[in-house]
Protein backbone atom coordinates (compact mmCIF):
# COMPACT_ATOMS: atom_id res chain seq x y z
CA UNK A 1 0.00 0.00 0.00
CA UNK A 2 2.93 2.68 -0.09
CA UNK A 3 1.37 5.55 -1.83
CA UNK A 4 -1.45 4.38 -2.26
CA UNK A 5 -4.15 5.42 -1.91
CA UNK A 6 -3.22 8.97 -3.04
CA UNK A 7 -6.34 10.51 -2.99
CA UNK A 8 -10.11 10.38 -1.49
CA UNK A 9 -11.27 8.89 -5.15
CA UNK A 10 -8.63 6.46 -4.29
CA UNK A 11 -9.75 5.71 -1.00
CA UNK A 12 -12.89 5.17 -2.32
CA UNK A 13 -11.96 2.74 -5.08
CA UNK A 14 -10.13 0.80 -2.64
CA UNK A 15 -11.95 0.32 0.42
CA UNK A 16 -15.71 0.84 -0.41
CA UNK A 17 -17.97 -1.90 -2.05
CA UNK A 18 -21.44 -2.56 -3.15
CA UNK A 19 -23.81 -3.62 -0.77
CA UNK A 20 -24.43 -7.36 -1.45
CA UNK A 21 -27.91 -8.47 -2.19
CA UNK A 22 -29.50 -11.84 -2.06
CA UNK A 23 -32.59 -13.15 -3.46
CA UNK A 24 -35.62 -15.53 -1.27
CA UNK A 25 -33.62 -18.38 -1.67
CA UNK A 26 -30.52 -16.88 -0.78
CA UNK A 27 -28.81 -16.81 -3.73
CA UNK A 28 -26.26 -13.41 -4.52
CA UNK A 29 -27.70 -11.45 -6.99
CA UNK A 30 -25.41 -10.24 -9.43
CA UNK A 31 -25.17 -6.64 -9.94
CA UNK A 32 -25.53 -4.90 -13.36
CA UNK A 33 -22.02 -3.52 -14.73
CA UNK A 34 -21.65 0.38 -13.86
CA UNK A 35 -22.10 2.68 -16.76
CA UNK A 36 -18.64 4.01 -18.80
CA UNK A 37 -18.77 7.63 -17.05
CA UNK A 38 -17.91 10.53 -19.41
CA UNK A 39 -14.83 12.41 -19.47
CA UNK A 40 -14.04 14.56 -16.33
CA UNK A 41 -17.07 12.23 -14.88
CA UNK A 42 -16.45 11.01 -11.26
CA UNK A 43 -18.04 7.65 -10.17
CA UNK A 44 -21.17 7.98 -7.45
CA UNK A 45 -20.40 5.58 -4.31
CA UNK A 46 -23.70 6.59 -2.50
CA UNK A 47 -24.61 3.61 -0.75
CA UNK A 48 -21.39 2.05 -0.70
CA UNK A 49 -20.08 0.13 2.47
CA UNK A 50 -16.78 0.33 4.12
CA UNK A 51 -14.95 -2.87 3.59
CA UNK A 52 -14.61 -3.86 6.62
CA UNK A 53 -12.26 -7.12 5.20
CA UNK A 54 -9.33 -4.44 4.45
CA UNK A 55 -10.06 -1.24 5.51
CA UNK A 56 -7.36 -0.03 8.44
CA UNK A 57 -8.31 0.32 12.08
CA UNK A 58 -6.36 3.39 12.30
CA UNK A 59 -3.31 5.33 10.53
CA UNK A 60 -0.47 7.24 11.10
CA UNK A 61 -0.11 10.34 9.43
CA UNK A 62 3.24 12.20 8.81
CA UNK A 63 3.02 15.84 8.86
CA UNK A 64 5.60 17.97 7.67
CA UNK A 65 6.41 21.45 5.50
CA UNK A 66 7.70 20.83 1.80
CA UNK A 67 11.03 21.77 3.26
CA UNK A 68 11.57 19.69 6.41
CA UNK A 69 10.45 16.76 3.99
CA UNK A 70 13.00 17.32 2.01
CA UNK A 71 15.72 18.21 4.06
CA UNK A 72 14.78 14.73 5.69
CA UNK A 73 15.44 12.49 2.98
CA UNK A 74 18.91 14.69 2.28
CA UNK A 75 20.14 13.06 5.30
CA UNK A 76 18.88 9.21 4.28
CA UNK A 77 21.99 7.17 3.38
CA UNK A 78 23.03 6.70 -0.36
CA UNK A 79 21.45 2.80 0.07
CA UNK A 80 18.44 4.02 1.02
CA UNK A 81 17.88 6.27 -1.94
CA UNK A 82 19.08 4.53 -4.93
CA UNK A 83 17.18 3.32 -7.44
CA UNK A 84 13.83 5.06 -5.95
CA UNK A 85 12.51 8.54 -6.60
CA UNK A 86 13.53 10.21 -3.47
CA UNK A 87 15.73 13.11 -5.99
CA UNK A 88 15.48 16.46 -5.74
CA UNK A 89 13.58 16.33 -8.74
CA UNK A 90 11.10 13.61 -7.94
CA UNK A 91 10.45 14.91 -4.29
CA UNK A 92 9.07 18.11 -5.56
CA UNK A 93 6.94 16.34 -8.70
CA UNK A 94 5.63 14.20 -5.78
CA UNK A 95 5.62 17.02 -3.12
CA UNK A 96 3.38 19.33 -5.72
CA UNK A 97 1.25 16.17 -6.84
CA UNK A 98 0.54 15.51 -3.10
CA UNK A 99 -0.49 18.50 -1.90
CA UNK A 100 -3.12 19.39 -5.04
CA UNK A 101 -4.85 16.16 -3.89
CA UNK A 102 -4.45 16.30 -0.02
CA UNK A 103 -4.32 19.94 0.69
CA UNK A 104 -6.96 21.50 -2.02
CA UNK A 105 -7.45 25.39 -1.78
CA UNK A 106 -10.79 24.79 -3.25
CA UNK A 107 -12.36 22.46 -0.38
CA UNK A 108 -12.04 18.96 -2.31
CA UNK A 109 -11.13 16.16 0.22
CA UNK A 110 -8.49 14.11 1.33
CA UNK A 111 -6.99 10.77 1.95
CA UNK A 112 -7.31 12.10 6.04
CA UNK A 113 -10.72 12.91 5.50
CA UNK A 114 -11.92 10.04 4.01
CA UNK A 115 -10.57 8.17 7.10
CA UNK A 116 -11.89 10.52 9.33
CA UNK A 117 -15.28 10.03 7.67
CA UNK A 118 -15.23 6.53 8.01
CA UNK A 119 -14.50 6.87 12.43
CA UNK A 120 -11.16 5.45 11.44
CA UNK A 121 -8.33 6.56 14.19
CA UNK A 122 -5.93 8.81 12.54
CA UNK A 123 -1.92 9.41 14.63
CA UNK A 124 -0.22 12.32 13.51
CA UNK A 125 2.80 12.80 13.84
CA UNK A 126 5.78 15.47 12.58
CA UNK A 127 8.19 14.53 10.51
CA UNK A 128 10.77 16.19 12.20
CA UNK A 129 10.54 14.08 15.32
CA UNK A 130 12.63 11.53 16.03
CA UNK A 131 13.10 8.11 14.59
CA UNK A 132 13.88 6.37 17.89
CA UNK A 133 11.21 8.75 19.43
CA UNK A 134 8.27 8.10 16.66
CA UNK A 135 8.73 5.17 16.65
CA UNK A 136 8.48 4.32 20.28
CA UNK A 137 5.34 6.62 19.86
CA UNK A 138 3.71 4.47 17.08
CA UNK A 139 4.35 1.70 19.37
CA UNK A 140 2.51 2.95 21.86
CA UNK A 141 -0.23 3.92 20.38
CA UNK A 142 -0.86 0.87 18.48
CA UNK A 143 -0.75 -1.03 21.44
CA UNK A 144 -3.03 0.98 23.20
CA UNK A 145 -5.91 1.35 20.59
CA UNK A 146 -5.84 -1.68 19.11
CA UNK A 147 -4.46 -4.99 19.47
CA UNK A 148 -2.42 -5.64 16.00
CA UNK A 149 -3.45 -8.03 13.37
CA UNK A 150 -1.68 -10.72 11.44
CA UNK A 151 -3.30 -10.99 8.36
CA UNK A 152 -1.24 -14.08 7.85
CA UNK A 153 -3.16 -15.98 10.36
CA UNK A 154 -5.10 -18.48 9.26
CA UNK A 155 -8.82 -17.87 10.97
CA UNK A 156 -10.52 -21.43 11.24
CA UNK A 157 -13.91 -19.52 12.07
CA UNK A 158 -14.24 -17.11 9.28
CA UNK A 159 -13.11 -19.74 7.18
CA UNK A 160 -15.85 -22.37 8.22
CA UNK A 161 -18.64 -19.64 7.64
CA UNK A 162 -17.28 -18.66 4.32
CA UNK A 163 -17.75 -22.63 3.06
CA UNK A 164 -20.90 -22.81 5.34
CA UNK A 165 -22.23 -20.16 3.21
CA UNK A 166 -20.73 -21.37 -0.12
CA UNK A 167 -21.95 -24.80 0.52
CA UNK A 168 -25.74 -23.65 0.94
CA UNK A 169 -25.47 -21.37 -1.90
CA UNK A 170 -24.92 -24.26 -4.06
CA UNK A 171 -27.43 -26.46 -2.08
CA UNK A 172 -29.78 -23.59 -2.76
CA UNK A 173 -28.81 -23.70 -6.38
CA UNK A 174 -28.91 -27.44 -6.39
CA UNK A 175 -32.48 -27.28 -4.94
CA UNK A 176 -33.97 -25.27 -7.45
CA UNK A 177 -32.26 -27.29 -10.17
CA UNK A 178 -33.88 -30.27 -8.65
CA UNK A 179 -37.83 -28.55 -8.78
CA UNK A 180 -36.75 -27.00 -12.55
CA UNK A 181 -35.99 -30.45 -13.96
CA UNK A 182 -39.12 -31.76 -11.95
CA UNK A 183 -41.53 -28.85 -13.35
CA UNK A 184 -40.00 -29.21 -17.20
CA UNK A 185 -40.54 -33.07 -16.91
CA UNK A 186 -44.37 -32.25 -15.46
CA UNK A 187 -45.19 -29.85 -18.51
CA UNK A 188 -43.28 -32.42 -21.05
CA UNK A 189 -45.83 -35.19 -19.78
CA UNK A 190 -48.46 -33.25 -20.28
CA UNK A 191 -47.44 -32.18 -23.45
CA UNK A 192 -46.99 -35.41 -24.52
CA UNK A 193 -50.25 -36.87 -23.38
CA UNK A 194 -52.00 -34.20 -25.56
CA UNK A 195 -49.23 -35.09 -28.77
CA UNK A 196 -50.97 -38.86 -27.85
CA UNK A 197 -54.41 -37.25 -27.77
CA UNK A 198 -54.62 -35.17 -30.57
CA UNK A 199 -52.63 -38.01 -32.69
CA UNK A 200 -55.72 -41.06 -31.76
CA UNK A 201 -58.08 -38.43 -32.63
CA UNK A 202 -56.63 -38.06 -36.14
CA UNK A 203 -55.91 -41.09 -36.86
CA UNK A 204 -59.87 -41.88 -35.48
CA UNK A 205 -60.52 -39.11 -37.97
CA UNK A 206 -58.76 -40.24 -41.01
CA UNK A 207 -60.08 -43.69 -40.70
CA UNK A 208 -63.62 -42.88 -40.55
CA UNK A 209 -63.02 -40.67 -43.51
CA UNK A 210 -61.58 -43.34 -45.16
CA UNK A 211 -63.92 -45.67 -44.42
CA UNK A 212 -66.91 -43.02 -45.80
CA UNK A 213 -64.95 -43.07 -49.04
CA UNK A 214 -64.53 -46.80 -48.81
CA UNK A 215 -68.20 -47.22 -48.74
CA UNK A 216 -69.10 -44.26 -50.99
CA UNK A 217 -66.98 -45.86 -54.18
CA UNK A 218 -68.40 -49.74 -53.51
CA UNK A 219 -72.32 -48.52 -53.50
CA UNK A 220 -72.35 -48.87 -56.92
CA UNK A 221 -70.70 -52.55 -56.89
CA UNK A 222 -72.69 -53.80 -54.46
CA UNK A 223 -75.96 -52.21 -55.81
CA UNK A 224 -74.92 -54.25 -59.18
CA UNK A 225 -74.21 -57.13 -57.45
CA UNK A 226 -77.72 -57.35 -55.31
CA UNK A 227 -79.51 -56.06 -59.20
CA UNK A 228 -77.80 -58.99 -60.88
CA UNK A 229 -76.05 -61.79 -59.46
CA UNK A 230 -77.24 -61.93 -56.33
CA UNK A 231 -80.27 -63.27 -57.42
CA UNK A 232 -78.85 -66.05 -59.90
CA UNK A 233 -76.84 -67.05 -57.46
CA UNK A 234 -79.21 -67.75 -55.26
CA UNK A 235 -81.37 -69.96 -57.81
CA UNK A 236 -78.21 -71.72 -58.25
CA UNK A 237 -78.22 -72.64 -54.70
CA UNK A 238 -81.48 -73.67 -54.90
CA UNK A 239 -81.08 -75.97 -57.36
CA UNK A 240 -78.10 -77.30 -55.70
CA UNK A 241 -80.03 -78.41 -52.75
CA UNK A 242 -83.00 -80.03 -54.75
CA UNK A 243 -80.97 -81.74 -57.18
CA UNK A 244 -78.58 -82.63 -54.24
CA UNK A 245 -75.22 -84.00 -56.68
CA UNK A 246 -72.52 -85.34 -55.90
CA UNK A 247 -70.32 -82.37 -56.73
CA UNK A 248 -72.20 -79.68 -55.83
CA UNK A 249 -69.63 -77.22 -56.15
CA UNK A 250 -68.84 -77.83 -59.89
CA UNK A 251 -72.59 -78.13 -60.63
CA UNK A 252 -72.89 -74.56 -58.90
CA UNK A 253 -69.85 -73.35 -61.27
CA UNK A 254 -71.61 -74.72 -64.14
CA UNK A 255 -74.86 -73.78 -63.40
CA UNK A 256 -73.45 -70.06 -63.19
CA UNK A 257 -71.63 -70.61 -66.18
CA UNK A 258 -75.01 -71.08 -67.92
CA UNK A 259 -76.67 -68.15 -66.34
CA UNK A 260 -74.04 -66.11 -67.35
CA UNK A 261 -75.35 -64.62 -70.32
CA UNK A 262 -78.42 -63.48 -68.24
CA UNK A 263 -76.40 -60.89 -66.51
CA UNK A 264 -76.41 -57.64 -68.32
CA UNK A 265 -73.37 -55.47 -68.27
CA UNK A 266 -72.75 -52.75 -65.94
CA UNK A 267 -74.24 -49.70 -67.11
CA UNK A 268 -71.72 -46.64 -66.09
CA UNK A 269 -74.76 -44.27 -65.84
CA UNK A 270 -76.69 -46.33 -63.84
CA UNK A 271 -74.06 -48.16 -61.15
Amino acid sequence: MDGYPRTFEDAQHCFLNKPVKYDEDGILIEDDEDEPLEEGQKKNFDGYLIDQAIVPKSCIVLTGNDADLTKRVKHLPESMITGTHYTAADMQRRLKAYRIANNSQVAEYSVSDFYDQQGISLFKKNCTTETDKALDSFKIYIERNEKPFNFMTYDEIAENKRNMEFLMGQMHKENRMVERNKQEEVVEQVLKKQKEAATKQRMAQLRNEQKEVLENKSQPIRSYLIDNLVPILTDGLLDICKRQPTDPVDSLAEYLFKRSLDVPYPDPTTY
